[in-house]
């Protein structure tokens, strides 16, 4: 149980960097390259439906916050599981 959780929390680490390389590439005008490809396919799917969700809210708002809301329901879901998994298992 400990390797599953601990694979979780790695994947939820390897995540949020991968959401602030995200948020630092869209402030650099570098164009398109197979690192931003990379961190683009990875995170959109993710952040897409974000997007979607929060758009009539914040439809004259310029700014993006989705990888913002991203970082927090990460967060959330991943103590779902670590809570869930310590009354089962411990």
């Amino acid at each position: 149980m400990y390797t599953i959780l601990n694979l979780v929390n790695k994947l939820v680490e390897v995540f949020n960097i991968l959401l602030l390389i995200r948020v630092v590439l869209s402030w650099i005008p570098m164009g398109e390259n197979a690192l931003t490809r990379a961190v683009y396919s990875v995170t959109e799917p993710i952040l897409a439906p974000i997007r979607r969700a929060i758009y009539p809210w914040m439809r004259n708002i310029p700014l993006d916050i989705s990888p913002i809301i991203a970082y927090f329901l990460i967060q959330l879901i991943r103590n779902i599981i670590f809570r869930i998994a310590y009354l089962l298992y411990f």
